[in-house]
């Protein structure tokens, strides 16, 4: 019995010597990652061209750097820091406050500018692009990554993603147009958008926005709710939702519903097209057309195959071409 008590004893002496070095192996282990890590990270002075490998950077407030290149590391420029052009390939971009920066490119990483930061044109292939209140920049531009801006927010340039969405919040001032893929685009009330809106599958929704050129999609919906249209809305088998807003030009569909509602100007026409799908039709259903009162369709509507048409008994509208009108005088059509 004693035999066994001190050989109990012993075992349990050596599991705790054990863990205790575990312990320390773990403790020593994170102890030499941070130095590693404080290591390399290099501060940029001021006037300095930094090559940056693999390692972060940083720019203190107050320092105007040079221009900073690097392959996996991160940029960081305090608030109020400036810098000139940054290019690395993974790393991400953080601009801190009333920061500064020219021209700005990754491949993989985000860029991040916070309140009232300025920079030159921004590029990222598969990192997003965050932008905060009252930020200004040159054009936008990534592949895969999002784009997403607050408030006030000022692009000098036009904005383009392949599979990216692009939201901005109120106030925003894009100059030149918006193209994505299969992205969505969302702009805040108050904004201006000084090109086209163009997407593929992506939808667009506009609340209180002036746009100037065309809103084209292929299959993405598009809604507009206080807005201003300067040329043409084209869908493929998007929906068109308009309510209190005005279309320079005309609208353009394949088998899209459309609804108007409200104060709605469309100076120009109505088209729904012919539908190309080459007998796989079966299960496609008609597009409905509905004009509510107050709306004014100012061309003619012309429609190139079956669809349902609904007038509104207080709507005004062109010549109609191909479809039989149905007026209703309730506030639901067909009721």
């Amino acid at each position: 019995m004693a035999l066994a008590s001190l050989a109990n004893g012993e075992l349990n002496a050596m599991k705790f010597q054990a863990r205790t070095m575990l312990r320390r192996t773990a403790l020593l282990t994170a102890m030499c990652f941070a130095v590693q890590t404080q290591a390399a990270k290099l501060v940029a002075e001021a006037g300095e061209n930094v090559s940056a490998g693999s390692n972060d950077v940083r720019v203190l407030s107050g320092t105007m750097a040079g221009n900073i290149d690097g392959s996996s590391g991160d940029v960081f420029l305090d608030d109020g820091a400036v810098s000139r052009a940054i290019d690395v390939s993974s790393g991400s971009v953080f601009l801190g406050k009333n920061a500064q920066a020219a021209d700005i490119e990754t491949s993989s990483g985000d860029i991040t500018l916070d309140l009232g930061a300025r920079a030159g044109n921004l590029g990222a292939s598969s990192g997003q692009i965050k932008l905060a209140d009252k930020v200004q920049t040159g054009g936008l531009d990534t592949s895969s990554g999002g784009v997403h801006g607050g408030n006030g927010v000022r692009v000098e340039g036009a904005i383009d993603t392949s599979s990216g969405s692009v939201r901005f919040g109120a106030e925003a001032q894009i100059s030149g147009g918006i193209d994505t893929s299969s992205g969505s685009v969302e702009v805040g009330q108050g904004s201006a958008v000084g090109g086209a809106i163009d997407t593929s599958s992506g939808s667009v929704r506009l609340d209180g926005v002036k746009v100037a050129g065309k809103v084209d999609t292929s299959s993405g919906d598009v809604r507009l709710r206080g807005a201003q249209v300067g040329e043409d809305i084209d869908t493929g088998s998007g929906n068109i939702s308009i309510q209190d807003s005005t279309v320079e030009g005309s609208l353009w569909t394949t088998s899209g519903n459309v609804e108007m509602r409200g104060n709605v100007l469309v100076r120009g026409g109505l088209t729904v097209r012919e539908s190309k799908c080459w007998g796989w039709c079966s299960g496609q259903r008609d597009p409905k057309i509905v004009i509510h009162a107050g709306a004014r369709v100012l061309g003619p509507l012309v429609f190139e195959r079956e669809v349902e048409l609904w007038v509104h008994e207080q709507a005004q509208i062109g010549s109609v071409q191909g479809a039989t009108v149905k007026r209703f005088n309730a506030e639901k059509a067909g009721a």
